[in-house]
């Protein structure tokens, strides 16, 4: 029996605090005197306790709140804009059905846009109302009359990024603990007790760890999932994108070899 490891720098900051969190839990249960890891838990404990007070600096920021909501109102735009766009590709007109497919084709370049994290989605969000506003695609966004959701999209996009650079701003100026740097002392911190778990199973045998590492295990493995799921999820972005760009690139060919026929055949 050994515990388990994940990829701890690939997690979001919410997400590795609650990992930390529902650590700190579980030995906190069992007991560190119990485990035999009082030592390495004592020197993780200082860590922690950084991580935590940081990630609260966060949390309670006055702008946290408007944040989540204004996420809440894009998510609904994005939707909104979503069911438009599919809803064309059912229409009795054939104009309004080509016009469709089109923009479907873009909308399912960027994946499902609501499951991004903050940062991603603001990108994802930018890079679609650019490809929206091309001149090959402006003329099917007018055929389907979005440009009040276009237009209302971008506005609450551009809300959303004015509010997270207010709150980096009042963060940074109520706090000098940084989560990237707290996190690296916490993640060390950590892997020395899972280092000194596995020391004591392979000395004392693995009985009386077992309930404990089983269920830390447990734990480890949701993580990981997520971290799985995350990366599925930006693979898949990239074989759609793929997918997306070999049409036109067959198409060019065949324009190029047509024109050649033409001109030298």
């Amino acid at each position: 029996m050994k515990t388990h490891r994940l990829a701890l720098d690939r997690l979001h900051n919410a997400t590795h605090y609650q990992l930390q969190r529902d650590f700190y839990d579980l030995v906190t249960d069992f007991g560190a005197e119990n485990l035999g890891i009082e030592t390495s838990f004592a020197e993780y404990l200082p860590h922690f306790e950084e991580e935590k007070t940081a990630f609260a600096v966060i949390t309670k920021s006055q702008f946290t709140r408007q944040i989540a909501q204004t996420n809440t109102q894009r998510n609904s735009l994005v939707y909104g804009l979503s069911y438009a766009v599919k809803s064309a590709l059912h229409h009795y007109e054939i104009e309004k059905q080509r016009a469709g497919k089109e923009l479907f084709l873009i909308l399912d370049h960027y994946g499902y846009i609501p499951q991004h994290s903050y940062a991603s989605k603001t990108a994802a969000i930018g890079s679609l109302l650019r490809n929206m506003s091309e001149p090959e695609t402006a003329s099917y966004v007018k055929i389907l009359s979005l440009d009040g959701w276009l237009k209302a999209l971008a506005v609450k996009n551009r809300e959303f990024q004015d509010l997270m650079n207010q709150r980096d701003t009042e963060t940074a100026n109520r706090t000098d603990l940084r989560m990237a740097r707290v996190r690296i002392q916490v993640d060390k911190a950590f892997r020395n007790i899972l280092n000194h778990l596995d020391a004591l199973i392979l000395v004392n045998g693995a009985e009386k760890y077992e309930d404990f590492v089983r269920q830390l295990n447990t734990r480890i493995d949701h993580y990981r999932h997520i971290i799985s799921t995350e990366k599925g999820r930006r693979q898949a972005q990239k074989i759609r994108q793929k997918k997306k760009q070999e049409p036109k690139e067959e198409s060019s060919m065949e324009a190029t070899e047509s024109l050649e026929s033409k001109n030298y055949g």
